[in-house]
């Protein structure tokens, strides 16, 4: 039985950078990012930014409801919002 081994996190001022290197390294190029405004604000942003420089293929879904919660109405427009039509 072949086991995986975890991945690197990285949490620090380096993450972006980082963040980019694995995806390239691991051949990743299509994300959704999910925030709330907060979180996008923080750091959302400077995440799309780079992952937008390096072309990935990207969809973003920024809530601007005062509360998020992981609910129907919440996951079904991540859903609508990653659909390929």
């Amino acid at each position: 039985m072949t086991q995986n081994r975890p991945q690197m996190v990285t949490i620090d001022g380096d993450a972006i950078p980082h963040l980019i290197e694995f995806c390239q390294a691991n051949h990743l190029a299509k994300f959704c990012l999910v925030a709330d405004q907060n979180t996008y604000i923080v750091l959302g942003e400077a995440v799309e930014e780079a992952l937008r420089q390096q072309n990935f293929d990207l969809k973003k879904v920024v809530f601007t409801n005062a509360e998020v919660v992981a609910d129907a109405h919440h996951i079904m427009r991540v859903l609508v919002e990653m659909d390929p039509q």
